[in-house]
């Protein structure tokens, strides 16, 4: 398509992913088009601008180059699902019950109930009612149904996307067709269970039934029962997971399954280029949000030349090819703009054939679903606004994604809502050498629990961590992700440990809690943390089992019972 002609830029915004550029010829002042970006799965450490030499993103780093790099920038979750209801409200997702008190940090199916609910205020929702034409390519992962595969009440389109094309949920590994999954991963004696399980079933109602305690017809039945539900739990990897959770849609309406990595990449590129397009033509200021699937695994190459191309083998195509896409919806605009992330890299995935597939997070430790270090929350933050942000600048100033939401309705000259966490950074961006923070304390949840922390207090950033992943030995990382609760991937301190972040970034020497220094600081962070948990409300949990659980009715399936089409547009 020919690239789209926009007036001169007047405001152009990246928090992290976020641009405000100028308005188009027919759009106002007052309405400004808004371009966010954002990558999956991306390290703090995995684009030039953040250090890397090794990995070639031009495109993305020539926006720090013209703008500001944030150097302290966080999300409010270790892992996408809570992290982006962070992103688009401005809130903390416990405030919404998009934090999980079980293992499962994340929605497992498209057909559930859990999702983002539909009473809260996104940031696409008051540019739909500012009269944007607003848009979502690539990856959901906040929900689909309620009741019915007819409602998509947790669908974009039902939270201020006019327009959606992409994945309702997320790429899992098991969608590559290698032999990978992500079940394995996480779980890699399941199979064996099962079968052990069932074995010991069988086996005790042998013994029942010989010694008389259990009748004949009662342990048939119950064997009959436990070869069925074994043959579903088989099954579960490649039907559930696999098959019919493989989808796109444009729309509501299912368009492929299972996925086809065949010029994916392109297709969403093509699908972001048509809908400024057509916001164009139509005289529309707009919104769109590129939530790119790349660089989460499985690890795929669909644009010729990539696959090869890094010194980081598999994943450095990722992300290279990432930023190839970055590029061409540049190109588009004929400004620049840049990605971020949802949380840090994935430090523990590998490919089906154990080839490393996470990120690099930069000197910060620990990883991907690890909310008490900065390996798992700090993402690259570069932002650009000509004629305000002093261009190559760099910022150390703590600021969180979540402030995306109320800087965004300013620049649309849209009130702020009260009650959410995020805070305007508008006054940073005028004055990026400042280390004034708009946030005195950010609160660091992995769930439900509280890890961690931050304190940009007068003696420089302070962070107070109860919980700390338990790592392998001699690694960063758990054997797949690490869980939040204690004895399930974390370890709670029953005194905290205070780390002062503005001399020691890589938390690798704990102020003494006999010293003088603890005695007088942690009492007020933990009066901080009363004062912030008395501010929650109850709210019901989107991830209870009720909620996650698979729902045949609500399942969609194309060509039923193949559960198989490809879209035809391309």
């Amino acid at each position: 398509m020919p690239p789209i002609k926009l007036a001169i830029v007047t405001l152009l915004l990246l928090l992290p992913s976020l641009v405000v550029s100028s308005p188009t010829e027919k759009a106002t002042k007052k309405q400004p088009n808004i371009l966010i970006l954002l990558v999956d799965d991306l390290g703090f450490g995995d684009i030039g601008a953040n250090g890397n030499t090794t990995i070639r993103t031009p495109n993305v780093d020539r926006i720090a180059k013209e703008g500001v790099r944030l150097s302290h920038h966080l999300t409010a979750a270790p892992v996408c699902t809570p992290s982006r209801s962070a992103l688009l409200t401005g809130k903390y997702p416990i405030r919404m019950g998009m934090v999980p008190s079980i293992q499962m940090q994340v929605f497992p199916f498209t057909a559930s109930q859990a999702g983002l609910p539909t009473n809260e205020t996104t940031f696409a929702k008051v540019a739909q009612r500012s009269g944007y034409r607003t848009g979502l390519i690539g990856k959901w992962h906040l929900g689909a149904h309620c009741s019915n595969s007819k409602d998509f009440c947790h669908h974009p389109n039902n939270h201020g996307f006019d327009y959606f094309y992409g994945c309702l949920l997320t790429l899992l590994k098991d969608f590559s067709g290698l032999g990978e999954s992500v079940l394995h991963s996480r779980f890699p004696h399941y199979y064996r269970n099962i079968s052990l399980t069932l074995l010991a079933t069988l086996a005790s109602l042998g013994v029942g039934y010989k010694i008389g305690i259990l009748p004949r017809k009662l342990c048939i039945f119950l064997a009959l029962l436990g070869v069925l539900v074994t043959g579903f739990l088989f099954c579960l990897p490649d039907y559930l997971v696999r098959t019919v959770n493989s989808q796109l849609h444009r729309q509501t309406e299912l368009v492929e399954q299972p996925i086809r990595f065949e010029k994916l990449t392109q297709r969403l590129v093509w699908e972001g280029e048509e809908f400024l397009d057509k916001a164009v033509d139509e005289g529309k200021p707009f919104l769109l949000f590129m939530s790119f699937l790349q660089v989460h695994s499985p690890l795929y190459n669909s644009v010729p030349g990539y696959r090869g191309r890094s010194a980081h083998g598999w994943y450095g195509d990722n992300i290279e090819e990432m930023d190839w896409s970055v590029g061409q919806i540049l190109d588009a605009l004929d400004k620049p703009c840049t990605p971020s992330s949802d949380n840090g890299g994935h430090i523990e995935e590998t490919t089906h054939t154990g080839e490393r597939a996470g990120g690099h997070n930069g000197i910060y430790r620990g990883s991907k679903c690890q909310g008490a270090v900065d390996g798992g929350i700090r993402v690259p933050g570069l932002l650009r606004w000509p004629g305000v942000i002093p261009a190559g600048s760099q910022s150390n100033a703590l600021t969180s994604q979540m402030d995306i939401f109320p800087t965004l309705l300013e620049a649309m000259g849209q009130p702020v809502p009260s009650g959410i966490d995020g805070r305007s950074i508008t006054k940073l961006l005028r004055q990026p050498q400042s280390t004034k923070s708009p946030h005195d304390f950010l609160f660091q949840y992995c769930g439900t629990l509280l890890h961690a922390v931050r304190w940009n207090s007068p003696e420089g950033v302070l962070k107070l961590r109860h919980y700390s992943p338990n790592w392998l030995p001699g690694t960063e990382g758990c054997r797949y992700i690490c869980g939040c609760m204690e004895g399930l991937g974390s370890v709670r301190h029953s005194v905290p440990l205070l780390y002062d972040l503005s001399a020691d970034e890589r938390e690798t020497a704990i102020v003494p809690a006999d010293s003088e220094r603890y005695r007088r600081l942690v009492p007020q962070i933990l009066e901080a943390e009363r004062r912030h948990q008395a501010s929650l409300s109850s709210v019901p949990s989107q991830f209870t089992f009720a909620k996650l659980m698979w729902r045949p009715w609500l399942q969609d399936c194309c060509n039923f019972p193949l559960c198989n089409c490809r879209d035809t547009k391309y």
